[in-house]
């Protein structure tokens, strides 16, 4: 108590503004934990389509690129998702996509595997876009406006279109990728996080979001991955689902990407106090926002992995008022803060 008081006298001195009082009493108060809600399959829709023209709506999503950057192969296959927005009681603050590979190694199914380096890429389809709300008993690869290559309605391949995944990157954004760090196994979970990926559910105006999965050319091409859909059975399968909120795992604090939670994602946070709205710029529980809360998120990481106060540099490089204020009054708090927690542990 004793140290709440001597906090805001001293902050009462360096700015009197209502915002002053608002992060005190935010420092000190517990965080509220979003709503958790998880929609699966929705109306219809997970399907794959084959560059073949061969669409394969059954237990499985099999996603393979064997073509690469020619996208020539008729194996190559692509996957179609779509939800149904219109349970969410909630606004959306976080997002996710999460499916399981029901086969491997550890069930004698080697050919139906990811490689260590494999990439997955998941695209959305623009709110009230054409087919985006695509009939998963009629859409093909022929058909399907945003794909491309040999057998689709852009082929050639735009120029511009980098990827060589067999998607249009002209027509459809990308909201995650997803690297395998070693050879994927039977029930492993790949989960599509990012506030790209927040972003595009939160625009949404019909509740339907719509999404396309595909991988880039495999280590091996002769693998042909398989997720489970909506009607699979084998295993304990967890169908494609749409994570929201609570549900969605965290990205930590690692802002840039670069050797976990450091001084560095500190002053990415602090450069876009107040006026950051990705992860990128700070927004690390991604509700839109980089704010007190992120900073408390970040001090915590940042403390938890060895850090120390003193690196931390509290000026502001061009943020605007209100925000260098906040800065100043949150660097403060975290100093009393850390003192405090020396103190108990002492």
């Amino acid at each position: 108590m004793h140290l709440f008081v001597f906090a805001k006298e001293n902050l009462a001195v360096i700015n009197k503004a209502p915002l002053t009082a608002f992060l005190v009493a935010m420092a000190f108060a517990p965080m509220g934990q979003a709503e958790t809600i998880t929609n699966l399959a929705g109306i219809g829709g997970d399907v794959v389509v084959r560059r073949n023209n061969n669409t394969e709506n059954d237990g499985f999503l099999r996603i393979k690129n064997q073509g690469g950057d020619g996208e020539a192969s008729g194996n190559d296959r692509i996957g179609l998702l779509k939800f149904d927005l219109s349970s969410l009681s909630q606004p959306i603050t976080a997002g996710g996509v999460q499916l399981e590979l029901p086969r491997g190694a550890s069930t004698d199914q080697v050919a139906n595997t990811f490689d260590a380096g494999d990439i997955l890429y998941l695209y959305g389809v623009a709110d009230l876009a054409t087919d985006e709300n695509f009939d998963e008993a009629a859409v093909t690869f022929a058909n399907f406006p945003y794909l491309t290559g040999a057998g689709s309605v852009t082929d050639p391949r735009p120029a511009t279109d980098m990827t060589g995944n067999g998607v249009n990157d002209e027509l459809v954004t990308l909201l995650d990728t997803y690297t395998f760090a070693a050879e994927s196994d039977a029930g492993d979970l790949v989960t599509f996080t990012g506030g790209s990926l927040t972003s595009f559910l939160q625009s949404d105006t019909n509740d339907i979001a719509t999404f396309i999965l595909a991988s880039s050319a495999t280590q091996n091409p002769f693998k042909t991955a398989v997720f489970v859909s909506d009607t699979g059975t084998e295993g304990t399968p967890l169908p494609p689902t749409l994570l929201t909120n609570g549900d969605v795992p965290m990205e930590g604090t690692d802002f840039n990407m670069m050797d976990g939670t450091t001084i560095e994602d500190f002053f990415i946070l602090r450069d876009n106090y107040l006026t950051g709205t990705t992860f990128a710029q700070g927004d690390a529980n991604l509700d839109g926002v980089v704010n007190h809360l992120d900073f408390y998120m970040w001090r915590t990481d940042y403390l938890s992995a060895g850090g120390s106060v003193s690196a931390i540099n509290w000026a502001p490089v061009a943020v605007p008022e209100p925000a260098s204020s906040a800065l100043v009054v949150l660097g403060t708090l975290g100093a009393l803060l850390f003192a405090r927690q020396r103190r108990a542990n002492q």
